[in-house]
C-alpha cells in the first residue's frame, strides 16, 4: 500500500517531468524509482 509520503514523491517525479517506476518490495515495502531520459546523440539528419 502507497503511504501519503511515497505517494507525494512520486507526484513530485512526474511534476518534473521525469518517469516514476514503483517496485514491489518485502513485506508489503515499494521502491520509487526515477527514470530520467536525455539525448545522448542526435545524427543530426533533416527531412527535406
Amino acid at each position: 500500500m502507497l503511504d501519503e509520503g511515497t505517494v507525494r514523491a512520486i507526484e513530485g517525479i512526474l511534476a518534473r517531468g521525469d518517469r516514476a517506476e514503483v517496485v514491489p518490495g518485502p513485506e508489503g515495502t515499494v521502491k520509487v524509482l526515477r527514470v530520467r531520459r536525455s539525448v545522448v546523440r542526435d545524427s543530426g539528419k533533416k527531412d527535406t
